[in-house]
């Protein structure tokens, strides 16, 4: 149940990238997520974090891999595997991209970084 109401918190919209180029948005972190995936469950208090920390500077985002209602997100970003992590800067362009457990110290340098360049 947890995981349900952080999944709506984080939620997604397919047009995500289009309103961000559109709007001169902020940043954006995509987690290519599964409920399947141990690695993503793992991941859950760090994106959690993350957004509580930089949910004001940088949108926090979870893709769900398994809804079919997100595959033109996969395709488009080329991914592969669950627990891909994606930066956008606020143009909608790729900064930085990891998979598997990453540190939150390791995502927070690459959002300074990002916020730094815009």
């Amino acid at each position: 149940m947890q995981r349900r109401r952080l999944l709506a918190a984080l939620a997604l919209a397919a047009l995500w990238p289009e309103v961000a180029q559109a709007a001169g948005a902020q940043p954006q972190l995509l987690e290519f997520w599964a409920s399947w995936c141990p690695v993503c469950r793992h991941m859950e208090p760090t994106m959690a974090a993350l957004k509580q920390r930089w949910g004001k500077q940088v949108a926090v985002r979870i893709v769900d891999v398994d809804d079919p209602a997100n595959a033109a997100l996969l395709r488009q970003y080329r991914v592969v595997g669950t627990a891909t992590f994606v930066l956008l800067d606020g143009q909608g362009k790729e900064v930085f991209r990891d998979s598997g457990e990453i540190p939150q110290a390791v995502l927070e340098a690459q959002f300074k970084k990002v916020l730094q360049s815009s």
